[in-house]
């Protein structure tokens, strides 16, 4: 497959474990993952109109199967091209390579206010803390050490397991009806991330901020239909955009900024692991029917 890698583009090879190129590279058999998954929680209602939930969960996962990095280090690709291999400009192999450790705490709570106004008032808020971990790496095969290759998992991927998620992410939401009509208003916040996406090279790391969306909708309730108009992301929010122009390969200082490698020179320009996308406003209509009452 074709790969472009801090601008260039490689032709990388994904190897099975037990092909020649991926055991001249120091591939292992594969074997199972296991994991250990614990959770526990709680639910609260001080009064009939207000509900708190605490949830904490661990989620331990040894032996994770997943690609290893790009070996394309000059000296790694003269060794195989030595063995009459044939010619390309990395290899990739499935490996067990690493031990990971998530651990997250959800929280919420629900508010029912009953005749305001006429009607019923209800808020919602959700609150996620969550911590993604790598525990442990496999070392580096020691051909690939006589090679140069810096690591079996590369940078990219251990910002992808540990970084590219926000740690905190929180909703508030106020629903309104009275009679026929309803309404709805939501704020959703997402903490602050990196990633090296789509750059996908060592140096091409990129910090992006927290951002909060907001959401609208009102509807009427007809005779048999719910028809409704909304917003998603009212005020048009963006993730925001590379920004560190700065930084370049340190083995070629001619090279394209990091800025350029991660918006695919230009046509790229947003975070691409944003978690909330980066297609901005969306407004909707919406008619439903219930099939039964």
């Amino acid at each position: 497959m074709t790969n472009v890698i801090a601008g260039a583009p490689e032709q990388i090879i994904i190897a099975p474990v037990n092909d020649t190129v991926a055991r001249l590279l120091g591939s292992k058999p594969l074997r199972d993952e296991t994991s250990v998954n614990l959770s526990g929680g709680f639910a609260v209602s001080p009064s009939s109109s207000l509900t708190m939930t605490a949830d904490y969960y661990y989620i331990k996962i040894k032996h994770r199967i997943m690609l290893s990095a790009t070996f394309d280090e000059s000296a790694t690709l003269a060794y195989l091209n030595s063995k009459s291999l044939g010619t390309f400009g990395g290899v990739q192999y499935f490996t067990n390579g690493l031990d990971t450790r998530t651990q997250g705490v959800d929280v919420t709570a629900n508010l029912r206010v009953p005749d305001m106004g006429g009607g019923t008032f209800e808020w919602t808020a959700a609150v996620n803390w969550t911590k993604n971990e790598i525990t442990r790496v496999d070392s580096v095969p020691p051909i690939l050490k006589s090679t140069g290759e810096p690591g079996l998992i590369d940078t990219v991927t251990w910002i992808g397991i540990t970084e590219e998620r926000p740690d905190w992410r929180g909703t508030l939401t106020g629903q309104y009806s009275v009679s026929r009509f309803h309404a709805l208003a939501r704020a959703s916040y997402f903490g602050k991330f990196s990633s090296a996406q789509p750059g996908y090279c060592d140096f091409c790391r990129e910090n992006y901020g927290a951002k909060t969306l907001f959401d609208a909708e009102l509807g009427y309730r007809f005779n048999g239909v719910d028809l409704s108009v909304g917003i998603r992301n009212l005020f048009d929010t963006y993730p925001d955009q590379p920004s560190s122009p700065a930084l370049v390969d340190p083995s070629d200082p001619t090279a394209g900024t990091s800025k350029d490698w991660n918006n695919n020179y230009g046509t790229f320009p947003w975070a691409a692991a944003s978690p909330f996308g980066y297609n901005g406003r969306y407004l909707y209509t919406r008619a439903s029917i219930p099939l039964s009452r």
